[in-house]
């Protein structure tokens, strides 16, 4: 089931963290036509390199990154969004119906997870 919800968070997370790399993660990528091993090495290498950046740095990144989301206009932030959800739907469609559901589910149980308040004994939220 991992193997479904990881490239969902990992594109997510890219998104939002701006990119391990550099890149800049509006670009459009056809990260979907790689071959799964090529995509779970450069997953793998991206993970690696954004672990190596001080924290300061990994805020610095958000930050430019949130500043080219802030600076596109409304238009085209709504299609990028809409041409995400497109290939989400794309991707998804490979999976049988059960297989979907499986995700869901594990993508809710993760939601609540981590945005759950926190039980005694565990590390404040972030």
């Amino acid at each position: 089931m991992s193997a479904f919800l990881r490239p969902l968070l990992i594109a997510l997370s890219l998104l939002l963290a701006g990119g391990a790399s550099g890149a800049d993660p509006l670009e459009r990528k056809d990260w979907h036509r790689l071959p799964p091993e090529e995509r779970e090495q450069l997953r793998q290498q991206m993970r690696e390199a954004w672990k190596r950046l001080s924290p300061e740095e990994q805020e610095a990144r958000r930050q430019a990154h949130r500043e080219r989301w802030n600076k596109l206009s409304p238009e085209e932030q709504e299609a990028f969004r809409e041409r995400y959800r497109q290939e989400q739907q794309q991707y998804l469609q490979q999976f049988s119906a059960e297989e979907r559901e499986a995700l869901r589910e594990t993508m809710r149980r993760q939601h609540r997870k981590h945005h759950s308040p926190p039980e005694a004994g565990d590390t404040p939220w972030k």
